[in-house]
């Protein structure tokens, strides 16, 4: 990998990011090589709920790819600060994202069929739930306030 970079170390960043949009390969991989540690200390900033620090720098590392992808010397004169927005956009939305917690009823549930507990004599869920039509009004009510504590 270290190759990569010193047959490229004499190329600008935006000229590397040029042939790297024309299909180049070992020139994008210098560039992320070149940019790593830009990625590593935008994301020391970050902290992703249920993740681990190498789940923040993969995402920078995505924003960092993007940045590549899509930048326009026309347009920014620097690849250096397009590249430490985009990986730091990308960092945040993947913070918020997490934190909106839409997942949360598909990562925290718990199964109605199977047996949730060690012990081999403890019945399920749905049978806890499970209630008879014909029972009283008192009896209806205490299962609700069992399923609601559960």
């Amino acid at each position: 990998m270290d190759s990569a970079l010193e047959n490229f170390s004499a190329f600008t960043d935006e000229e590397l990011v040029d042939m790297a949009q024309k299909g180049d390969s070992h020139a994008l991989e210098a560039i992320i090589l070149r940019y790593k540690n830009l990625v590593y200390t935008k994301s020391k900033a970050f902290f992703l709920m249920g993740a681990d620090n190498d789940d923040i720098i993969q995402e920078g590392l995505i924003g960092l790819y993007n940045a590549v992808k899509k930048f326009d010397g026309s347009k920014f004169p620097f690849f250096k600060v397009f590249a430490g927005i985009c990986v730091k956009r990308r960092i945040i939305n993947a913070v918020k994202e997490a934190s909106r917690k839409k997942h949360s009823p598909l990562n925290s549930y718990v199964s109605l069929d199977n047996n949730n507990f060690d012990d081999e004599n403890a019945s399920k869920l749905l049978d806890v739930l499970a209630f008879d039509k014909r029972q009283d009004p008192e009896a209806i009510l205490i299962d609700r306030e069992n399923a609601d504590g559960l």
